[in-house]
């Protein structure tokens, strides 16, 4: 086993940080800023996780071996990749049969089941070759990036099952294109949290993963196929107690594309050209500014915008990188229902809209989800005028 077993030690406090901050980032074509209240429409809603099974064999039997309850299942992070809705299912609990998995749903999003993505064979714990925890993935419509940290049962007993990596598959067949194993940039310390991908003209990619436990960005050059661990200043971190959770997103410019990042319990927000990173450094630092209120990063529009909500607030606002970061600047677009807070703005592009996924996940964690955790899939513009571009 890989240097970061050690670290599962600290993963499960870790990971109960991330839950209840939990948010990130996504770039794709979509751009729209929508600037209306209240404006929201929902396309999917249920409780827990109801898979949809091989056979009645493999249900029974997975089921009596007490490894399937639905409600140690909760979705945190979606995409939307060709015809399909894909969400990421993070093993923080024993009982999670599967870890990544698309949407089957009928009777207009009120029976909603999920059908493991690509295949069962890829969600087999304990299996390298296969998925062990999804806790981010990105989708541009065609493939599929996912991010395996590798730890199981991250909010009970921590284990370190298989060393972290990055799976690509292609979204229409669900073919595994590429598996880029991480081992060789964490550490004992490293805690992977977020993935971001950048394609350049040319179809040249590169991921981009944070990890607080290091204070580093793993950067890692698909074509070439190396990576490097870029260690960021330590001012990066002034004002947290800790290392919580450090977001990061991407933003478009006209000088080059962005990647911006902060800790939750920071002070302020940064930013560096992807130019500098995809050269195996993190010089030319941009400091933002400091952050007027404590954001959770949900998502992008694909272009300079980003979404966020304050902590423990379940509103949604937009701010664009091309305006001052000042609280004037943020604008109100969605409002969630009492008991669920965002996780993950995302982009549908085929039908050119933002989609919204929330959760009860403060009763997750408490084992207070009755049946189920609610989750709901909505349009995060709803039936409001958004404005084009950004």
């Amino acid at each position: 086993m890989d240097a970061t077993v050690g670290s599962t030690r600290r993963l499960s406090s870790v990971t109960l940080l991330g839950l209840v901050a939990m948010a990130s980032f996504l770039a794709t074509g979509v751009r729209a800023a929508c600037t209306s209240e209240n404006c929201t429409r929902t396309i999917y809603t249920w409780e827990g996780g109801r898979i949809v099974w091989p056979c009645p064999t493999t249900k029974r039997l997975i089921t009596n071996s007490g490894k399937y309850t639905p409600r140690d299942l909760i979705a945190m992070r979606c995409q939307r990749a060709g015809s399909h809705t894909i969400c990421a299912f993070p093993r923080y609990k024993s009982s999670n049969p599967i870890t990544l998995s698309k949407v089957y749903a009928t009777k207009k999003g009120c029976d909603v089941k999920f059908e493991p993505f690509p295949c069962w064979s890829e969600q087999e714990e304990g299996n390298c070759n296969a998925l062990q925890s999804v806790i981010d993935l990105y989708s541009d419509g065609d493939y599929v990036w996912v991010l395996d940290g590798g730890v199981t049962q991250s909010l009970r007993t921590p284990t370190q099952r298989c060393p972290p990596k990055v799976v690509v598959y292609d979204s229409k067949s669900g073919k595994k294109l590429k598996t880029i194993s991480l081992a060789r940039y964490v550490t004992d310390k490293s805690r992977l949290q977020y993935i971001q991908v950048e394609c350049l003209k040319g179809g040249r990619c590169y991921v981009y993963v944070s990890d607080p436990g290091n204070n580093a960005i793993i950067v890692y050059d698909v074509y070439g196929g190396r990576g490097y661990r870029v260690i960021l200043p330590k001012a990066v971190h002034m004002g947290c107690r800790y290392r919580d959770v450090l977001y990061i997103f991407l933003s478009k410019h006209k000088e080059g594309t962005r990647l911006y990042f902060t800790y939750l319990g920071g002070s302020r927000l940064f930013a560096i050209k992807t130019e500098h990173l995809r050269k195996g450094h993190g010089g030319n630092i941009i400091d933002i500014g400091e952050k007027p209120h404590v954001p959770v990063i949900l998502g992008t529009d694909g272009g300079s915008g980003v979404f966020f909500r304050e902590e423990g607030d379940s509103h949604i606002y937009y701010w664009s990188t091309n305006s001052c970061y000042k609280k004037a600047n943020f604008k109100l677009v969605y409002k969630s229902q009492v008991g669920l807070f965002a996780t993950h703005v995302f982009p549908d592009a085929k039908l050119n809209r933002l989609l919204v996924l929330e959760n009860d996940f403060p009763s997750y964690v408490k084992d207070h989800a009755g049946c189920g955790t609610l989750h709901q899939i909505s349009i995060l513009d709803g039936s409001c005028k958004c404005n084009a571009g950004s």
